[in-house]
């Protein structure tokens, strides 16, 4: 079982922990071998790594900064907020939304101060 950058991943890696939203809703289960659309649905999601069974690869391929799943359930909380009114289903807001939980779990973006 190694963490592995989900955007290193391809199509069937099995995941060897469950992946879960913020409110502790599975969203895909542990040992499920990955697809095309689970690809798409963690980077959506705004999953930078995940559990993957037996992985192999060197450390430093696809080694991307880890959060802990406390700090991705509450940036993909504060994404949420932020992306309500125009949602995420288009493929450009999906890879902003992503972006946005990425920056918020890395503490590099802080509320402008306006109407919230």
């Amino acid at each position: 079982m190694r963490m592995v950058a989900c955007a290193a991943l391809e199509p069937g890696a099995i995941l060897a922990e469950s992946v879960k939203d913020a409110g502790g809703k599975l969203l895909i289960a542990a040992g499920t071998e990955l697809t095309p659309r689970h690809l798409r649905a963690l980077q959506m999601w705004g999953l930078r790594e995940v559990n993957i069974v037996g992985h192999q690869a060197d450390a430093g391929e696809g080694a991307l900064p880890a959060f802990t799943a406390a700090e991705l359930a509450a940036a993909t909380v504060q994404a949420e907020q932020i992306f309500s009114v125009c949602g995420y289903d288009h493929p450009l807001l999906a890879v902003l939304f992503s972006a946005c939980v990425q920056r918020i779990a890395g503490g590099k973006w802080k509320p402008s101060g306006g109407a919230s």
